[in-house]
């Protein structure tokens, strides 16, 4: 793959994740405006959708993407919204926001996403499955539900360092004790919160510069030791941080 606009080239990739079927994978093709799908093994270009701009199926930044229930969410950080495709054929389904402000459904550059769908004693539908998205420069996690794209909640209590507060999130995942962990670029740390939002953990990690983070999830094989890593991409230092967190405050 290269630095272009053909198909399988890419500008500025953003966000990753494993596609609707096995063997391929989604890239957020962040330069070129649209998403681009991928085969694991040969790394052949299947699909893409998108291009630049304010209209349905349009992106002006894309950050983040997640594959789940049925449908692919991107966050779009130049257009402060979600967008909504089918995972099966890619086609354009909806937005979730818009409207670039602060208010209950209002994102200000949303980044890093992740999609719950309840745990083993409460689980939900694929249409009430909660996404949960790093709205980074309102320092804060915003919950709604994917089928409606209702507002859930609000997770953080405004921007600052102490735990529960958040500076500028753009990491996201679910690990496979079902905690929410948080990463943060300009705070240089990952937070591991209940589902809810009650601080567990802060990790600090120095010089590092966190973007995207992933994790073993709820129905991975991993063994106890790697079920509890986290991968963090260090956009400033040119590599991956590994981080080793405790067991404890699950749920």
């Amino acid at each position: 793959m290269c630095s272009a606009g053909g198909p399988g080239q890419l500008i500025y990739p953003t966000g990753v994740a494993q596609g609707p079927t096995k063997g391929t994978v989604l890239v957020v093709d962040s330069g070129n405006h649209r998403l681009q799908t991928f085969d694991i093994v040969t790394g052949e270009p299947l699909q893409e959708t998108g291009s630049a701009g304010g209209g349905d199926g349009q992106f002006g930044s894309p950050k983040a993407v997640v594959c789940a229930c049925g449908k692919v969410v991107i966050s779009d950080a130049g257009q402060h919204r979600l967008s909504i495709f089918s995972a099966d054929t890619l086609a354009w389904d909806r937005h979730i926001g818009g409207a670039k402000g602060a208010g209950i459904g209002e994102f200000n550059a949303p980044d890093g996403l992740a999609i719950w769908k309840g745990d083993a004693d409460a689980p939900r539908s694929d249409q009430q499955a909660h996404v949960f998205v790093a709205d980074s420069e309102n320092h804060r996690v915003q919950v709604v539900e994917l089928g409606s794209g209702r507002h859930v909640r609000m997770i953080g209590h405004g921007q600052g360092s102490r735990p529960g507060q958040f500076s500028q999130p753009t990491g996201m995942a679910i690990d496979a004790r079902s905690r929410l962990l948080v990463g943060e670029c300009r705070g240089r740390r990952v937070q591991v919160l209940s589902m809810s939002g009650e601080p567990l953990q802060v990790c600090k990690l120095g010089s590092t510069v966190v973007r995207g983070i992933c994790c073993p999830q709820e129905d991975s094989d991993a063994d106890d030791v790697n079920r509890n890593k986290v991968y963090c991409c260090d956009f400033a230092n040119h590599r991956v941080a590994v981080l080793q967190l405790l067991p404890c405050g699950s749920h």
